[in-house]
């Protein structure tokens, strides 16, 4: 019983860390950049975080939240993941925090500062 109960929590880390990496594709093309349930629409110049769409000129800023420390397991999955959190304009949900898989945070909050330049939203350099 109790190697049956190991193996789910096994699989279910596994399908867990499966699941922040390949969410975290990056699709780019001249109209469009999406990544990690983001999408800057160049040509209308918006933005959709999960369910919620924003003007790109709402995006008040973008912070990388990392955390480190310790040994183990939990140290590792801590060092492949991410947050990258945007502010908006809105009263109702002014943070978006988006978990990054695969210690690319840098890279997408790199892409996600040009796309929303290439929007026509601010230039946060």
């Amino acid at each position: 019983m109790g190697l049956i109960l190991a193996l789910i929590i096994v699989g279910g880390i596994g399908f867990w860390i499966y699941k922040q990496v390949s969410s975290n594709r990056m699709m780019a093309t001249d109209d469009y950049f999406e990544q990690a349930g983001v999408r800057v629409d160049f040509k209308s110049g918006t933005i959709k975080i999960n369910k919620y769409t924003y003007d790109v000129k709402k995006v008040t800023g973008i912070t990388t939240v990392t955390e480190s420390g310790g040994r183990g397991v939990a140290a590792s999955i801590r060092e492949l993941t991410g947050i990258v959190e945007i502010s908006v304009d809105d009263f109702k949900k002014p943070v978006h925090r988006i978990p990054i898989g695969g210690g690319k945070v840098k890279d997408f909050t790199q892409r996600l500062y040009v796309a929303i330049r290439k929007a026509g939203g601010t230039d946060f350099y």
